[in-house]
């Protein structure tokens, strides 16, 4: 799939309404966050980027770095764009519990980053 880009269209701090942080009781993410759609929640009237990112996490866990890259866009805007589904209900977030596995999931995602 092809990341939803809207560049020549759409600059990436309006996306988030000029926001650098998430809608008021969505958690602070980590890069190494693991992020997953809920099921059966029906997806909210949203921009692109955010149906974008309810399709990529739909039936598996992506990191917030593998969701920025996925949708093509800058780490920050992704944070704010999954923080706000977080608040809303449409995904949850899981954290490493130790170091050794966040470790585990850094090496992952820098493999996969250096197989694009």
């Amino acid at each position: 799939m092809t990341p939803h880009r809207r560049e020549d269209l759409v600059r990436p701090f309006v996306l988030t309404g000029g926001r650098a942080r998430s809608a008021p009781g969505a958690p602070v993410l980590d890069v190494a966050a693991m992020v997953t759609a809920v099921p059966g929640v029906p997806a909210p009237p949203v921009q692109p980027e955010s149906l974008a990112l309810l399709e990529q996490c739909a039936g598996r866990y992506l990191s917030v770095v593998e969701l920025a890259a996925a949708i093509g866009q800058p780490l920050g805007i992704a944070r704010v764009l999954i923080g706000d589904l977080l608040a809303s209900g449409h995904l949850k977030a899981a954290t490493p519990d130790n170091g050794a596995d966040r470790i585990a999931i850094l090496e992952r995602m820098l493999h996969g980053l250096q197989a694009l």
